[in-house]
């Protein structure tokens, strides 16, 4: 009976090391496979974090295309507006002008106007009948 009890506690012992060493065994492939996972999720969270940051990037990258677009835009309406203003005073300085030359043609036409009805009253006082003949103020003059 000894004997027995000595094989049974034997076989105990050993069924308790193989379900030490088999529980041993799941814990560590447990562990294992919590390790891959975990090693899965923060490649995962890596990848994110790359693509968020190179997301962020791009927007920045966006919004500084913008602000340059809409600087070249401001600078060209800029250069338009002082162009237009620049094209108005010229526009102003060729009316002046021309208003100046029209001012002296309407002088020139009026003056010959003028000139051209002396001709004619001149023309009309010498057939009337009068006939002057040198200066009219001779006898006056040869008194003196």
């Amino acid at each position: 009976m000894e004997n027995y009890r000595k094989e049974v506690a034997a076989k105990m012992r050993k069924s308790l090391q193989f379900r030490g060493k088999e529980s041993t065994m799941r814990r560590l492939d447990a562990e294992n496979e919590r390790r891959k996972v975990l090693s899965k999720e923060h490649q995962t969270f890596e990848l994110d974090s790359l693509a968020r940051l190179d997301v962020e990037e791009y927007l920045k990258e966006c919004k500084q295309r913008r602000r340059k677009s809409l600087a070249f835009r401001a600078k060209e309406s800029r250069r338009h507006a002082e162009w237009k203003l620049q094209q108005h005073s010229k526009d102003i300085e060729r009316r002046h002008e021309s208003a100046q030359l029209q001012a002296l043609d309407y002088q020139c036409m009026a003056l010959a106007e003028q000139h051209e009805r002396a001709r004619i009253a001149m023309d009309a006082l010498r057939s009337a009948g009068c006939k002057i003949k040198g200066n009219p103020f001779v006898e006056l003059l040869g008194n003196l």
